[in-house]
């Protein structure tokens, strides 16, 4: 099948969530018709905001902020991958990460961010497939709007067997958008074994 922006979210990512959605609005229904609930809910809220926004003072004091003066050749490589997907472009930060190859997308305040972690980027070429890969995966989070989604689910998120098949069709959506973002299997396969 070929890949378009049309197809790129795979239908068990919609199944899965509908599912979840229903039981989070149970739950949700639940806590806000008790008398606490609504209390302890804005305080949970607050505090996990409150907490997000703490991680990104952290990211913006002590990570390295990408841009056209600080690498260059990533920042251009982004803002391809978000002009492909027709999305504004996010901040992009460089976490030092002691080892640990991850990258990931978060939202605070109606504004995205993409953290990509040091050593996951260390040996790739700025302009490569690889990274465009990674990019597109990152950019597929924000464009499926998983991050404002997982929110709303939080209540379904204990759910076994049925979380974990949500946010793994979550991941291969993301893996679809990766590979359209570099539009070469080979480059995408590369990818995917440095982040296994």
């Amino acid at each position: 099948m070929k890949l378009s922006q049309d197809n790129l979210n795979i239908r068990k990512e919609r199944v899965y969530f509908y599912i979840m959605l229903i039981f989070s609005l149970i739950i949700w229904v639940l806590i806000t018709i008790t008398i606490v609930g609504p209390i302890i809910g804005l305080l949970i809220a607050f505090f996990a905001w409150l907490g997000n926004g703490l991680l990104v003072a952290h990211l913006k004091s002590n990570c390295g902020h990408v841009d056209e003066k600080q690498l260059p050749d990533l920042f251009s490589a982004f803002k391809d991958v978000c002009e492909k997907f027709n999305i504004p472009m996010p901040e992009l930060y460089i976490l030092q990460s002691q080892g640990v190859l991850n990258a990931y997308a978060m939202r605070h305040s109606g504004s995205d961010f993409v953290v990509l972690n040091s050593d996951l980027i260390e040996d790739l070429d700025f302009k490569g497939d690889e990274i465009r890969f990674l990019l597109g995966h990152e950019i597929g989070h924000i464009k499926s709007k998983h991050i404002i989604k997982q929110i709303v689910l939080i209540p379904a998120s204990w759910i076994p067997l049925l979380a974990p098949a949500y946010y793994r069709a979550c991941e291969t959506s993301c893996d679809k958008y990766g590979a359209f973002s570099v539009n070469n299997v080979d480059g995408a396969v590369r990818a995917l074994a440095i982040l296994a």
